[in-house]
């Protein structure tokens, strides 16, 4: 998520990702989807399922 757009993929960085498999995403700038996604990856950082990125260590 990115300002008021958000990409949804299953885009992977391996080689099969680039060489064998049909990867797709989705390009989303629906104001209550981003809303709802963004309390949804929130949520996780609060129970530690994620941790924010630190840029710059």
């Amino acid at each position: 998520m990115v300002d008021d757009t958000a990409i949804v993929s299953s885009a992977n960085l391996t080689d099969d990702a680039f060489n064998r498999n049909l990867e797709v995403g989705v390009l989303v700038k629906n104001p209550d989807f981003l809303m709802k996604a963004k309390g949804y990856v929130d949520s996780m950082v609060v129970c530690g399922t994620l941790k924010p990125l630190q840029l710059g260590d």
